[in-house]
């Protein structure tokens, strides 16, 4: 798991530094707490992540994606 947070990080830092931060702080420490939770409660699972979730959570990132183009293309 480690290894494919390193190279997501890696990934984002090369194409859009000013995202890596609210990456770092806000998705994955979430996306960690839930699968915490799912994986100590195994009934949730099949339960917990639906598509509206999803779609939720790549509207949040584009936003934040976008912010960050804004702040550095109209700067």
């Amino acid at each position: 798991m480690d290894d494919r947070i390193a190279k997501l990080l890696q990934y984002v830092r090369q194409n859009n530094v000013d995202a890596v931060q609210y990456l770092q702080d806000c998705v994955l420490q979430k996306m960690a707490s839930n699968n915490r939770h799912k994986w100590s409660e195994r009934w949730i699972g099949p339960r917990q992540w639906n598509n509206n979730n999803c779609e939720s959570a790549n509207h949040l990132l584009k936003v934040q994606v976008c912010i960050a183009c804004y702040k550095t293309l109209c700067a």
